[in-house]
């Protein structure tokens, strides 16, 4: 059998090494479009709703909320692209941390007239599916479980509208959905505050004085410097959810909020959550106070902005209880 001519053989691994080069090169590139595709944030919105049903602001804006972070969750993501975008997989974590606590708070106080009353079995059922794990990729994923919650946030709100549940727009109700969201507040103030430094100790509040838990009182929060984009977007996320939430607040109560003479000061909150979402130009910038060169430091002025809406939120607490 004649042999094959050199020139033919080259030929033929030049054909393959070019063709490989080419299936690379729209593999990296679909690559891109997905990446660019999903690294986006959600824009401020405006339920629908009947301002007529108590309660019904509220559960517009979490199921709005709900469905746009489950039409595209990222935090769970196992494959190229899309597991490398850890800045819109954070802030979904924050979106989703204020829809958690506003489920929970309609579980358990907005939906029952007293503390004895049974728990609704939708009101739980969503609170149940979104509690789950946001990474849980195999079946049932996450995705599964907060589209779930979604189902049941909506058939509460199909029953709230036929007037087969209540929700109670009350004092009591109001302080309980504010010092929640005020306490997980206080906690992304906490970690976005570690970041200047690669360790801080806060005051517990847990044991602040306490006489017998006096070396408890130091509580070490390390913070690694890797860690600085994930907490800015999370405090992002997080901002995100308030504002929403406290827009159906201004609604929902009210009645509650002209009589205490709080529209004012809610509306200020929302101003200040709103003034939180920027996108930093290059990068999350962490410079100090001083240094050679005058880097901004994106997370102490999140931390402010965050700090001054939470100071303003115990005072709302305040006027309502009084």
């Amino acid at each position: 059998m004649p042999k094959e001519p050199a020139t033919a053989k080259s030929g033929r691994s030049k054909g393959v090494a070019k063709l490989v080069g080419w299936l690379l090169a729209a593999a990296l590139f679909l690559a891109l479009v997905i990446a660019v595709a999903n690294y986006r944030f959600p824009d401020f919105f405006t339920p629908e709703f009947d301002d007529k049903i108590p309660g019904d602001a509220l559960l517009a804006t979490l199921i709005v909320m709900s469905d746009e972070m489950t039409e595209r969750w990222l935090p769970n993501d196992v494959l190229y692209p899309t597991i490398l975008l850890d800045n819109p997989q954070h802030y979904q974590m924050g979106e989703l941390e204020v829809v958690r606590y506003g489920v929970r708070v309609l579980r358990d106080n907005l939906s029952r007239l007293r503390t004895t009353d049974r728990i609704d079995a939708d009101a739980d059922a969503a609170y149940t599916n979104f509690a789950n794990d946001p990474e849980r990729w195999v079946l049932p994923s996450a995705e599964v479980k907060f589209g779930t919650g979604l189902k049941h946030l909506r058939q509460f709100r199909d029953r709230l509208k036929k007037k087969q549940v209540n929700i109670y727009p009350r004092g009591d109700n109001l302080i309980e959905l504010l010092n929640q969201l005020n306490s997980l507040l206080g906690g992304v103030c906490t970690r976005l505050s570690t970041i200047p430094s690669d360790y801080s100790e806060f005051l517990s509040e847990e044991t602040a004085g306490d006489p017998y838990t006096e070396g408890e009182r130091s509580v070490r929060v390390d913070a690694s410097w890797f860690e600085i984009d994930d907490q800015f977007y999370f405090a992002q996320g997080v901002a995100y959810g308030m504002r929403q939430v406290m827009l159906a607040v201004r609604s929902d109560f009210t009645e509650i909020l002209k009589t205490k003479k709080a529209t004012e000061l809610i509306d200020k909150i929302i101003h200040l959550l709103g003034h939180t979402q920027w996108e930093p130009p290059y990068m999350v910038m962490n410079g100090t106070p001083g240094g050679w060169i005058p880097w901004p430091n994106d997370a102490m002025m999140l931390n402010s902005r965050l700090q001054d809406a939470r100071q303003k939120i115990q005072s709302l607490i305040s006027m309502v209880e009084n």
